[in-house]
């Protein structure tokens, strides 16, 4: 079973770095390169591990500790672009440091929301 595991994490891995290489558009190609590497890993353990939950092969709530992780990292991270992308007349680095805050409060908001809804169920 970890074999098909692996060589599924390859090939969603290689699926959309290949996918996001092809829809770059004018975007720098080595950007590219790195978001598809790093976005395609995260579909592939997020998929990899829904998967292995469902079918039974792993431990139990080994898929809720990821889904945690990853709806506080996307929260966080979100949060801060969009508050960085907001124009305002402060200094970029002062924008930067209040997406940070904004991110981090965001994390903390969707951290504990989650595991709260996850332990409902």
């Amino acid at each position: 079973m970890e074999e098909i595991g692996l060589l599924s994490i390859a090939a969603i891995t290689a699926g959309v770095w290949i996918w996001v290489v092809k829809c770059r558009g004018n975007r720098n190609l080595l950007i590219a390169n790195l978001g598809g590497a790093i976005g395609g890993f995260i579909v592939a353990l997020m998929i990899v591990s829904v998967a292995i939950e469902i079918l039974g092969f792993g431990r139990p709530g080994s898929a809720d500790k990821l889904m945690v992780s990853m709806i506080t990292a996307t929260a966080g991270i979100g949060t801060w672009l969009w508050v960085n992308r907001i124009r305002r007349a402060q200094h970029p680095v002062f924008r930067l440091l209040i997406g940070g805050v904004c991110g981090l409060f965001a994390s903390v908001i969707a951290f504990l929301l989650s595991v709260v809804i996850l332990q409902g169920s």
